[in-house]
């Protein structure tokens, strides 16, 4: 992922850096609802100029299948109780 970030503009970076930094939703822990996320949160980046793109279902299940090993990782990283707990706040399973 820092190799896409890397290859973005100074100028796209700047913007996106600064608006997380503004961002007073963001917390420590991160978590939002999802009556947050489309109140303020979406609003707030669409006013910095961020647009925000929504996978198809097709596309998100490709992409759960391709992150599925990564997935599978972490979980034995973490420990089965911690990671299954984590997940099910996710789409992911």
């Amino acid at each position: 992922m820092w190799d896409k970030w890397n290859s973005w503009p100074e100028d796209v970076r700047k913007v996106l850096t600064g608006a997380a930094k503004e961002n007073k939703l963001a917390s420590p822990g991160g978590a939002i609802n999802y009556e947050q996320l489309e109140a303020e949160l979406l609003p707030f980046y669409k006013k910095k100029g961020v647009t925000a793109v929504y996978p198809t279902k097709e596309e998100a299940k490709a992409f759960q299948q391709a992150i599925r090993p990564v997935v599978d990782w972490w979980v034995e990283q973490v420990g089965e109780d911690v990671g299954r707990k984590a997940l099910k706040y996710t789409d992911l399973k």
